[in-house]
């Protein structure tokens, strides 16, 4: 079974699509920095929690 054609394969863009590393790649800020605070919340929250209530 073939893998679907994303859409940069499908529009011949595929070698036009800048790596991570790349210095022409930029991420959408909004969602990409609410991701991670929302992120970072969650692996420190627990933590937080377990402290206060030890005191």
């Amino acid at each position: 079974m073939k893998p679907p054609k994303t859409k940069a394969k499908h529009d011949g863009m595929l070698n036009h699509i800048p790596g991570n590393h790349s210095s022409r790649f930029a991420p959408a800020l909004h969602p990409t920095i609410e991701t991670g605070v929302m992120a970072m919340l969650a692996a420190v929250t627990p933590g937080l929690s377990e402290t206060t209530q030890a005191q």
